[in-house]
């Protein structure tokens, strides 16, 4: 009976090891003894065979040491480590050690940030503000978030004062002329309806918007100065801050005094004895649309001059958080002309 019930089983053995199912499952079996596919197999011998062939080239080109300082350099980047701030991968080192890498820039290994193409440091000014609680948003804002804020707020100040321009425009095409103004009696004239009212009124918002987005995003012009801040950027977003309020204040008050002047019923006025049914004059809802155009360009030029900081500083190096309390080791310049010194006798100095 023993080995009629024997037979029913096949062993799963390769190469006469035992496959262990409750530690490697069913798919343990196939091992790395005989290979899943015969060209797997032959492209795994073909590798080794190169491999090996290049460690003997290297033997035979630089010594023996050389060969073994590779491995021991492997054996230590392949030890799990932390990234630096943003940096994706943890086995940056390894993958540049063997050449695996392709998606990262020649400056990034140098680990520069001035001239890296994926690699910035975090504001950890800003971190520590959050912390505290004095700034709101992530301790480590995403870059291409903080990128594309200046173009949303660019965008919508842009879109506010078009609109404000564009129904100043049609508040001053459809105001109320004297021609359709009619004396009912001596003392009281009779004003037709006009949109120019309800128009007057959503530029005067849209204008108020603009107005408030630019302000509200660029945050306090006397908290903004700082040393980031270039002195030619100061000066021109300080210039831009005062005109973008002035223009706006006047085009403010146009278009709400034009837009009042169109809502009148049935009143009277007297000028030096005489009656007169005043309307709006041309070019009022006129001036208040470019006077809105030329608010909503200064708050655009202000904003990218405070904000144009963020592109063009210069970040400071890697591990410098702290004040360095010795001097640098700078070898001093000398007249003498250099030594030239072959490459086989250098590499082979290094590990004597």
């Amino acid at each position: 009976m023993e080995d009629a019930s024997a037979s029913k089983y096949i062993p799963h053995q390769i190469g006469g090891v035992q496959n262990d199912v409750l530690r490697f499952g069913l798919d343990g079996v196939k091992s790395d003894i005989v290979g899943s596919h015969p060209l797997q197999s032959s492209l795994q011998s073909t590798r080794r065979m190169e491999e090996a062939m290049k460690r003997q080239c290297k033997v035979n080109l630089y010594g023996t040491a050389f060969p073994l300082k590779e491995e021991l350099d492997r054996q230590i980047l392949s030890r799990f480590q932390r990234p630096p701030a943003q940096i994706p991968s943890s086995m940056l080192g390894l993958e540049t050690f063997t050449g695996s890498i392709d998606h990262f820039g020649f400056e990034d290994c140098l680990n520069d940030p001035r001239d890296s193409e994926t690699f910035r440091p975090s504001d950890m000014h800003h971190g520590m503000e959050v912390r505290l609680g004095l700034s709101k948003g992530p301790v480590y804002p995403n870059k291409e978030r903080m990128e594309r804020k200046p173009l949303v707020v660019c965008c919508v100040v842009a879109f506010l004062g078009l609109l404000a321009a564009a129904t100043s425009f049609g508040a001053e095409a459809t105001r109320i002329k004297s021609s359709q103004v009619h004396s009912v009696t001596l003392n009281q004239c009779t004003y037709p309806r006009s949109p120019a009212l309800p128009l007057g009124l959503i530029a005067a918002m849209a204008l108020m918007l603009s107005q408030i987005t630019v302000n509200v995003a660029t945050g306090c012009v006397c908290c903004r100065k700082n040393s980031q801040i270039p002195d030619s950027n100061w000066k021109v977003a300080l210039i831009c801050f005062v005109l973008s309020w002035f223009t706006f204040v006047i085009a403010f008050l146009l278009l709400l005094t034009g837009a009042a002047l169109n809502d009148q019923r049935g009143e009277e006025s007297v000028y030096f004895g005489y009656y007169y049914c005043y309307v709006v004059k041309p070019g009022v809802f006129a001036g208040g649309a470019i006077l809105s155009l030329a608010s909503a360009a200064f708050g655009i030029v202000y904003y990218i001059s405070l904000t144009q900081k963020k592109n063009g500083i210069q970040y400071p190096y890697p591990n410098q958080g702290v004040i360095a309390m010795a001097q640098p080791q700078i070898p001093s310049q000398t007249s003498e002309e250099p030594v030239f010194v072959h490459e086989d006798t250098y590499v082979r100095r290094q590990f004597t």
